[in-house]
């Protein structure tokens, strides 16, 4: 099994991430590191997780290879984020009445996702949704739980990872 390690720096919103000759800075949510108790608190969830699926805008990447599911994101593709709805922290397909976070979207953020298994077994409501691993934004300089790279390294990543690669943030 290969390991991905997400470690805490001195910064509240960065952090560093290595894996295999991968090593570099990322940014991670606004409140840093830690326990994740709500959604929408801005926590990057402490643990270990497994890498989902990946999904990737075919329109800004192509020929993305990976051994890992992968999924090209579609205008219709979103994430419930509402704790009350039965597809809670789920793909959906819109239009789906709940509140959401669209896939594809204007910004380089989400040209490649990595879905991580942070809250997916047993979704509990109202811990947390949509934690990612995805490309760092223009001009980002945190996220909203998530963990950001470069798009270049992403794409390295996921051409590196399997199935049994898990991510630790600690």
């Amino acid at each position: 099994m290969s390991v991905i390690i997400v470690k805490k720096k001195n910064h509240k919103y960065r952090a560093n991430l290595t894996f295999n000759n991968i090593d570099e800075e990322c940014l991670i949510g606004r409140c840093g590191i830690g326990i994740k108790t709500k959604e929408g608190d801005g926590v990057t969830p402490k643990g270990k997780f497994k890498l989902e699926s990946v999904f990737f805008r075919n329109d800004k990447i192509t020929a993305l290879k990976t051994c890992l599911t992968k999924k090209v994101i579609k205008p219709s593709m979103g994430w419930c984020t509402d704790s009350k709805n039965k597809k809670y922290n789920q793909l959906i397909k819109k239009p789906y009445n709940c509140i959401h976070e669209d896939l594809f979207i204007n910004t380089s953020s989400y040209d490649i996702i990595i879905s991580l298994s942070f809250n997916t077994q047993k979704r509990v409501p109202f811990r947390g949704s949509a934690i990612f691993l995805h490309c760092i934004g223009e001009q980002q300089i945190s996220t909203e739980g998530c963990i950001a790279i470069r798009k270049d390294s992403l794409i390295k990543l996921v051409s590196l990872a399997t199935k049994s690669t898990r991510l630790i943030v600690a």
